[in-house]
């Protein structure tokens, strides 16, 4: 498992790597088209897709510690709204688990600022993984819910 998640953050920063330097030269080749002045704004826009594409595919690690940063605020910051379930003025269904998985995220987040810089390579992968499966389990508590038919499913009933 520590393979997967080392392979797949590698996979994250590269693709990423990729994404942004092609993003940021079709930015480029946009402002180079364009008639008249060169617009500024995508001009310096680009040039920061490309830069930023570059060092990512050159530096994996770099690119591996920025993400986990920028992961640990992601969950911070999602988590924190769903500790607020319980203090809005719409009752929701489930609210003890919409909490639960905002607690996690949060600890998650607090987690990857703790482990930093020592785990970049294996944390991604699987923080990102437990964070995609919590959300799953937040999204199917919530549609038992709206659609209380699936319920009988769930049962094995069939009438």
């Amino acid at each position: 498992t520590i393979v997967a998640s080392v392979l797949a953050t590698w996979f994250t920063v590269i693709a990423l790597g990729v994404v942004l330097a092609i993003r940021g030269a079709f930015d480029l080749i946009r402002v180079i088209k364009s008639e008249g002045a060169l617009p500024k704004g995508p001009l310096i826009v680009g040039v920061l897709f490309v830069a930023s594409g570059v060092i990512l595919l050159s530096f994996p690690q770099v690119g591996a510690s920025i993400l986990s940063l920028l992961l640990g605020v992601l969950f911070i910051v999602g988590g924190a709204p769903k500790l607020l379930a319980p203090f809005s003025k719409e009752h929701l269904p489930h609210q003890s688990h919409v909490v639960i998985t905002g607690l996690i995220s949060v600890f998650l987040g607090i987690l990857v600022f703790l482990l930093w810089p020592l785990r970049n390579y294996t944390i991604i992968g699987a923080l990102v993984g437990l964070e995609i499966l919590l959300n799953g389990l937040s999204i199917a508590l919530a549609a038992r819910v709206k659609f209380p038919f699936a319920q009988a499913f769930q049962k094995g009933s069939h009438h």
